[in-house]
């Protein structure tokens, strides 16, 4: 069996490769001295990816594992939440054989991610395996709260169109009021007939800052740009850092990483910002 020291080797080209040495066994690459990189492409967007409709379901495969399915992957076919390991770690799986416990794959989309065991998946790559048994869990679909329709039990979602004020070809960024919801000291009805309190608008824009930071295409594509910058300016904001706008409302930054999101916004068809949540009403 490798030892700690046998195992860890100097950076090479590519995430996933084979390394032939004295023992004929697969080695992983140095990340740092105390870590190895994992052996599994690594996507540094995917956990930002993920919507805030989705992220009951992810977590829900974390919690309830034993309930999923089982799916034969290949490891090429699997990417990773985190960039590294701990080679000691994996070297102790290997060397006991801990592998009844599945890795936790979660599909979203066209990603195979791996939400949990890391190191049982990487142990298993370093006995020479090419696949692995893992609980699996699809999350891809579309959930009624970003469709901006009303779903169970008269809890309606809800959406607010706002313009994109400005735009940088350069960096490739766009900036504008995710949503103003007072003006003059009054609570603006959306188009939706909803108004938003402040103190509401202000604690969604935390937890989106929070949880998610990722930007999606009129709501559907997802994994398409990242949030740059955040400020929800409310009266009490304004008041401190002496400035008076006029309005209460969340502005916002993306950087745009999508290359025809970015065509569509230089084309001028993505003029205004939309933020979707799923919100309890009360009739005023």
């Amino acid at each position: 069996m490798l030892l700690f020291e046998d195992y860890i080797k100097q950076p090479t080209v590519g995430a996933v490769h084979m390394v032939s040495g004295n023992s004929g066994q697969r080695r992983l690459t140095r990340y740092d001295a105390k870590n190895a990189k994992t052996p599994f492409q690594y996507d540094r967007n995917a956990f930002a990816g993920i919507r805030p409709d989705q992220m009951p379901r992810f977590l829900s495969a974390l919690t309830d594992q034993d309930d999923l399915p089982t799916r034969e992957m290949r490891f090429d076919q699997l990417s990773a939440l985190q960039n590294r390991v701990d080679p000691q770690k994996v070297n102790e799986i290997a060397r006991s054989g801990r592998f009844k416990k599945r890795p936790v794959v979660v599909r979203n989309g066209q990603i195979n991610l791996i939400a949990d065991g890391h190191h049982r998946a990487a142990a298993a790559w370093i006995l020479g395996s090419n696949s692995i048994r893992v609980a699996y869990k699809d999350i891809t679909r579309f959930s009624n709260t970003m469709k901006g329709v009303y779903v169970a039990g008269d809890v309606p979602d809800w959406q607010s169109p706002l313009d994109v004020r400005k735009f940088d070809e350069d960096r490739r960024q766009v900036f504008g009021w995710a949503s103003v919801v007072e003006k003059d000291g009054k609570l603006i009805i959306d188009k939706q007939g909803d108004q938003i309190e402040p103190a509401v608008l202000e604690a969604a824009a935390y937890e989106y800052v929070l949880s998610s930071r990722a930007q999606t295409d009129m709501h559907e594509r997802h994994g398409v740009g990242r949030l740059i910058e955040s400020t929800v300016f409310t009266a009490e904001k304004q008041k401190v850092m002496g400035i008076d706008l006029g309005q209460v409302g969340w502005w916002v930054g993306f950087q745009i990483d999508d290359d025809a999101l970015w065509a569509a916004h230089k084309r001028g068809e993505r003029p205004e910002f939309s933020i979707g949540g799923k919100a309890a009403s009360v009739e005023v």
